[in-house]
């Protein structure tokens, strides 16, 4: 987020859901071997195509949240990162992959988030996620959903791919 180290999130008054409520979150191998393998007991864990989808096995806090913060919040993961954008789909192409993510969110802090994190750099975020799960040479093709069109034209292209990987479902 632009280079600052400051966790914008502490000013929440809706009890940080995105933390406390574990849901989908998107890991690299590496990021789940970093940050999640020690809590898998805790976690329901989905590994798909090179990466892993996690949430809390009781619907809890992410096994990072410690005292009104994470533990981890400079190191945190790509997903991490992205909030207060998502990923919707990921759908595998001929010899590409495409990458949809959304600026919607429940966040009451998302303008100033959306501030600091301009949209080139979510979507620099976004390829970094696509080259570290499905390759340094693999194209990544990043799109941003922008309102009820887009969104029904990537959910129709979504459920005619073969090929679609499930994400998140908001």
């Amino acid at each position: 987020m632009s280079g600052t180290h400051d966790n914008p999130c502490k000013v929440c008054t809706i009890n940080k859901d995105c933390c406390t409520r574990l849901s989908g979150l998107m890991l690299t191998r590496d990021e789940y071997e970093r940050h999640f393998r020690n809590y898998r007991d805790e976690l329901i864990t989905r590994p798909v195509n090179g990466f892993f989808i996690v949430s809390s096995g009781k619907g809890g806090a992410c096994p990072h949240w410690e005292n009104g913060g994470c533990r981890i919040y400079l190191d945190r993961p790509v997903d991490c990162r992205l909030y207060p954008y998502a990923i919707r789909h990921i759908i595998r192409k001929k010899q590409a992959v495409k990458i949809v993510f959304h600026a919607r969110s429940i966040c009451l802090q998302k303008n100033p988030l959306y501030q600091l994190m301009p949209e080139s750099e979510a979507r620099a975020l976004v390829t970094a996620f696509g080259k570290k799960v499905f390759g340094q040479r693999t194209p990544i093709v990043v799109q941003r959903e922008k309102g009820p069109l887009s969104r029904l034209r990537n959910r129709i292209e979504a459920a005619l791919s073969r090929r679609v990987i499930k994400t998140r479902h908001y």
